[in-house]
């Protein structure tokens, strides 16, 4: 079999679906990750084989533009408020999202990601959820084709809310506009297909994600944390003399207060006698707050080997950090970060489960987190929740007992097609 696994360039969304991609290509099948130029490299470190496809996008310089500006933000994807899930409000977040996000990241990448589809005619194509052009690509070369999705599926979410809330004198659906236009030069029609795929992977516990967002195929995978090539420091190997404090600048807000908050957090940890292990990205290290010598700061990469030996994580939130914790069944403090969308959801049903404590930072700058952090260390409570959520996570099929299923779909379609 023939397999696709495409995603636009983005490291953190990607990488999740990596360990079953290995697992596809173990099983013997062909896999190639379709992806745009600036992600080749990193794909490549994976062991699998890249076909870079078209472009490379400009979202970050929109984004980084984005956050200079003073005004009103993008809609949240997991907003709630009655006043704000209103047709006229679905509509303007449909044109945003549309605009500057989903046309940025897809149309540099699109034809060439179809050409190469029909070249080389895969059997299936998996899809990272705002890939929308690997639909479009899985349809013009008739492979069957499902979402990975990397988090809590607020894109359901929103499609079902607009859906049922649709008000014609708002106008045309911008997100069916859009994708008809993108998929009629190649002979494609729309379909909600081409929105929500034709089924979808989640690595989320059932207790983690909306189960009432859920119809047609869904399956569930095993969340496997990897965050590319990663060395494992000699001093981790070791058990350590304190209680350690993982604490995650990858995800932490970006504003001066998120900063520091950090501090805080760091401080703090110290004086309840743990040690703080700081885990950031290289790309965030030069603008890491000033720190205390002692406390070490080690590549985020290797977070996923790190954890093991962690007493709780702290963190902004996002799926990638919350998993990693998961599946060790470790205690988590999530100091909001209002920009990774998936967070609130994420960090509220972690706290439901009993196995995490939700702040803002504006709650950590004036409450401190001195008590918290006593609580998180010193309670069997919140370690036995968070034990319950990992054994959940882990009875969920292994991205190789996923495979069968996969192979099920790609065969039903062909012999749809044939």
């Amino acid at each position: 079999m023939r397999i696709v696994v495409a995603a636009y360039a983005d490291k953190a969304y990607f990488f999740s679906m990596v360990p079953t991609a290995w697992a596809l290509r173990a099983a013997g099948h062909e896999v190639r990750i379709a992806t745009q130029p600036s992600m080749t490299e990193a794909a490549a470190e994976t062991g699998l084989t890249v076909v870079p496809v078209g472009a490379d996008h400009s979202l970050a310089e929109v984004l980084a533009h984005a956050r200079e500006q003073q005004g009103e933000s993008i809609f949240d994807l997991a907003e709630e408020r009655p006043e704000m899930l209103v047709p006229e409000k679905l509509h303007h977040a449909y044109e945003e999202y549309v605009t500057w996000w989903w046309k940025l990241v897809n149309e540099p990448m699109a034809q060439d990601l179809v050409a190469f589809c029909r070249e080389w005619r895969p059997d299936l194509v998996l899809w990272e959820p705002d890939t929308y052009s690997a639909a479009i690509a899985a349809e013009a070369c008739g492979a069957a084709h499902g979402r990975f999705l990397w988090s809590v599926d607020l894109f359901a979410r929103m499609r079902r809310l607009y859906l049922e809330s649709a008000d014609a004198s708002a106008g045309p659906d911008p997100l069916r506009r859009w994708l008809e236009e993108s998929a009629a030069p190649y002979g494609v029609d729309f379909s909600e297909d081409l929105v929500l795929g034709q089924f979808s992977v989640h690595q989320l516990p059932g207790s983690l994600r909306p189960r009432e967002l859920e119809t047609g195929t869904h399956l569930s995978v095993r969340p496997v944390p990897y965050a590319g090539s990663a060395v494992l420091p000699s001093w981790a190997r070791t058990a350590p003399e304190r209680r350690r404090v993982l604490v995650d600048w990858g995800s932490w807000s970006r504003t001066a207060e998120g900063a520091a908050a950090l501090v805080d957090v760091v401080d703090t940890c110290a004086e309840v006698g743990a040690e703080a292990v700081v885990l950031s990205p290289a790309s965030r290290r030069d603008s890491l707050p000033a720190l205390p010598e002692d406390v070490v700061v080690t590549d985020s990469g290797a977070a996923h080997m790190l954890m093991g030996s962690g007493s709780l994580l702290v963190h902004g939130g996002g799926f990638d950090v919350c998993c990693n914790a998961v599946v060790e069944g470790l205690p988590q403090l999530v100091v909001l970060n209002t920009e990774q969308f998936d967070a609130a959801p994420l960090s509220r049903a972690l706290r439901e489960r009993g196995a995490a404590r939700v702040l803002t930072v504006e709650e950590v700058l004036t409450r401190g987190v001195d008590d918290l952090l006593t609580e998180l260390l010193d309670s069997g409570e919140v370690r036995a929740a968070a034990g319950l959520v990992r054994d959940e996570a882990l009875a969920a099929p292994a991205p190789d007992q996923v495979v069968p299923e996969l192979e099920r779909i790609a065969a039903a379609r062909g012999a749809v097609g044939a």
